[in-house]
């Protein structure tokens, strides 16, 4: 999906959903969110974080000198440790769940958008679900595995969707938009993305002059980037 699409929101909703849903017992379920913290975006240490995580939910054996190997010995150290934590997962009747989010935000220093750090068969009792954008490199690595992972798109907001979710944001602030104030929104080259309107929606709670003719917020809706880049470089 593309950037502001909304696919964090959608991956640590699922994640949440599916933790809830199976629970603790029948699956051991590990997320990392790309750019979350100043490490999270090297590879190496992303895969030591990993791992550490399934050693500590299953009770696995791990030597402590691994912590300080070279890259390459990790990314094995993290196939192997996949293994065995299928291995366990699949003896006690659950399965292992690795959750990454925006694997494109990766550094690519180690090759890390060639992705070949995910084995390219998941082990016995592991599943995987990566998140990254169209046309990047990591998602060009994987489509071009033998056979290609399943792939599901974010779809962009439909109309109605859009409404919705700009009436919704301002009702809850006592604030309302004109029709053609919303149709001027709606007009925006970037408002199928939720991070995109809910943005603009908080700059037009904020900074519109909220007056009987509009015209404070006519002339803030005009002047708002059409884009999120655009948009997150003149709010942040």
């Amino acid at each position: 999906g593309a950037p502001g699409s909304g696919k964090t929101s959608l991956v640590c909703k699922f994640a949440k959903q599916y933790s809830e849903a199976v629970g603790p017992a029948a699956a051991t379920l590990v997320v990392h969110i790309v750019s979350a913290s100043p490490t999270s975006t090297e590879i190496r240490e992303v895969l030591l974080r990993l791992c550490h995580e399934l050693v500590e939910c299953l009770q696995l054996d791990w030597d402590q000198a691994n912590d300080s190997a070279d890259y390459q010995t990790v990314k094995e150290l993290f196939a192997e440790t996949l293994k065995v934590a299928g291995r366990e997962a699949l003896s006690r009747h659950a399965r292992v769940l690795v959750v990454m989010d925006a694997i494109n935000q990766l550094n690519p220093y180690n090759g890390a958008h060639m992705v070949d750090w995910f084995p390219l068969f998941a082990p016995p009792g592991v599943r995987a679900v990566l998140s990254t954008t169209p046309d990047s490199a990591a998602l060009t690595a994987l489509q071009r595995r033998d056979p290609p992972p399943k792939q599901l798109t974010v779809p962009g907001l439909s109309e109605p969707e859009r409404r919705e979710i700009v009436v919704t944001q301002l009702r809850e602030y006592r604030k309302k938009l004109l029709p053609y104030q919303l149709d001027l929104v709606l007009a925006k080259q970037d408002s199928f993305k939720p991070l995109y309107l809910l943005t603009l929606c908080e700059e037009l709670r904020l900074q519109a002059q909220y007056g009987r003719d509009g015209t404070g917020v006519d002339d803030k809706i005009r002047e708002m980037p059409a884009q999120v880049r655009a948009l997150m470089d003149e709010v942040l």
